[in-house]
């Protein structure tokens, strides 16, 4: 029995504390807590990933379609530059597209002038057949 005693009194004993497990204790509870948190905020910058990544599609099927719409408003005031169509003109006033028929010599071409009010005469004109 000398030997039982000498073992539990030893100091290579695996016996701890009170407060020595209460830190254990707590210690491994804020790394689950920590871990949780983790887990939420990877799940939450996924789906902040999602959207940012269907925005960013969005953006660049615009940009697309940007230079899409600009070259049918250029045709558009081509022809109607070529045909001196007067109701084409209005029509693309009227939705805010300008354009100047001052173009190179021997062409029939027109050039957009976006912000300007190089339409406004026909704006004007079409504008003092109302009254």
């Amino acid at each position: 029995m000398a030997v039982e005693t000498q073992n539990e009194a030893s100091p290579s004993s695996i016996g701890l504390k009170h407060w020595q497990v209460q830190l254990l204790s707590g210690i491994s509870a804020l790394a689950l807590g920590l871990l949780i948190v983790t887990i939420v905020l990877s799940v939450s910058i996924g789906g902040i990933r999602k959207q940012l990544a269907e925005r960013q599609g969005i953006i660049d099927e615009s940009m697309v379609l940007g230079k899409l719409n600009l070259e049918l408003a250029q045709l558009l005031a081509n022809l109607a530059v070529a045909t001196r169509d007067e109701e084409l003109k209005r029509v693309l006033w009227d939705n805010g597209i300008t354009f100047s028929t001052e173009a190179s010599s021997g062409t029939d071409n027109a050039a957009l002038t976006p912000g300007t009010a190089a339409g406004a005469s026909i704006g004007k004109a079409a504008g003092a057949g109302d009254n």
